[in-house]
């Protein structure tokens, strides 16, 4: 799960996809004029989900509105969950991770990364850490395709 930790967050609110399963606190794109769940292949993420979609809400099929947070400069800082078969070490800040989790968390196993989606930038325990998105704001180029 992400959450906004410290700097400056606004929300951003746009059209879902329609039939896309989302889930509050995990990272999402904005893709083709939709919010849709995270691609490991996009270069840069918009943010944070603020509202689980499932498939039984009256208005999955639409293209309804609904809240993403979003960091309003790349000093924001996010406290984001670790894959739970992966742990986070003291020595990991510095270093990028991959999303997981469809994606409600980071993938830190740094030497098969994808996507390099979040700059870990501190240690909070072996279970979390507090990061910078690669979301519109400049970053990391990224390895994705968009």
């Amino acid at each position: 799960m992400w959450k906004a930790y410290t700097g400056a967050f606004g929300l951003f609110w746009g059209p879902k996809k329609a039939s896309q399963v989302l889930s509050e606190g995990a990272v999402c794109d904005y893709t083709s004029g939709y919010i849709t769940v995270a691609a490991i292949a996009v270069m840069s993420h918009l943010g944070v989900c603020g509202k689980t979609v499932t498939a039984t809400d009256s208005d999955y099929a639409l293209t309804t509105r609904i809240p993403v947070q979003v960091a309003k400069s790349p000093q924001c800082k996010w406290k984001a969950s670790v894959l739970s078969t992966d742990t986070l070490l003291v020595t990991h800040p510095g270093t990028y991770a991959d999303l997981a989790g469809s994606p409600v968390g980071i993938d830190i196993t740094i030497a098969t990364s994808a996507d390099d989606a979040a700059l870990i930038t501190d240690f909070v325990s072996t279970s979390e850490a507090l990061v910078q998105l690669n979301s519109a704001m400049a970053m990391q180029s990224g390895i994705g395709t968009t």
